[in-house]
């Protein structure tokens, strides 16, 4: 990991950490469809998929750490800086 990616990650990356952290901890398992795990459905998918998995992956976080996460989905598309 290098830190222009943690700094302002693509969405492709976010997706990513998401499939491998599902398949390595288990985490999150079950919750993602294998259509939404799978990288070549996604990559090729409208920017309404994307957003809604990626929306997903925030409510998922959110719940992990107990508390909303202030993150906007529009912010991600962006590339904004994460604070």
């Amino acid at each position: 990991l290098n830190d222009k990616f943690l700094s302002r990650p693509p969405v492709r990356y976010i997706h990513d950490m998401l499939v491998n952290i599902v398949k390595d901890t288990g985490l999150f398992a079950g919750l993602f469809s294998a259509e939404e795990l799978d990288p070549k459905d996604f990559k090729s998918a409208d920017k309404r998929k994307k957003s809604m998995v990626i929306k997903k992956l925030l409510r998922c976080a959110s719940a992990a750490v107990g508390q909303n996460l202030p993150i906007k989905l529009k912010d991600v598309f962006q590339g904004i800086e994460a604070d």
